[in-house]
């Protein structure tokens, strides 16, 4: 959905918070990259783009030496966001997102409610099992060598 609105919307940047500590700002950059192959990434502050020839730049904030300056962590990026009145999901005691997944949501099935993980991964497992859904482990590769 990202790819299809920058295009949509004549978006210049795409920007993402991945602070390059793992591999979800690879993740996040090859994905833009086999999606729209033009795409650039910015190591730098974001500019101007004047020529006629489009090509749209992912800004990596924490890439940028003067944002990693001013922002150590997200602790700073908290009172950034308080002081300028930017709501924001999280609080200094929980700084966390949550992704939506299965440690996050409850499933209803024939009028019983799985709320407990395990009770959620093990219905889960028993109706994968009956159609022939299988699980694999992956190590992952820290292709960015942290």
């Amino acid at each position: 959905a990202l790819i299809k609105h920058a295009k949509e919307n004549g978006a210049q940047f795409i920007s993402h918070g991945a602070t390059g500590k793992g591999n979800d700002q690879v993740r996040f950059e090859l994905s833009c990259y086999s999606l729209w192959p033009e795409v650039k990434v910015s190591f730098h502050r974001p500019f101007q783009i004047t020529s006629k020839t489009f090509i749209i730049q992912i800004i990596a904030p924490w890439r940028i030496k003067e944002f990693t300056e001013r922002f150590q962590g997200r602790q700073d990026l908290l009172k950034y966001a308080s002081s300028n009145k930017i709501p924001v999901s999280v609080t200094p005691k929980a700084p966390w997102s949550m992704d939506a997944n299965l440690m996050h949501i409850m499933i209803t099935q024939d009028a019983e409610v799985y709320e407990n993980p395990l009770d959620i991964f093990t219905f889960l497992n028993k109706i994968g099992g009956i159609h022939g859904v299988g699980r694999i482990d992956i190590v992952e590769n820290r292709f960015i060598g942290l």
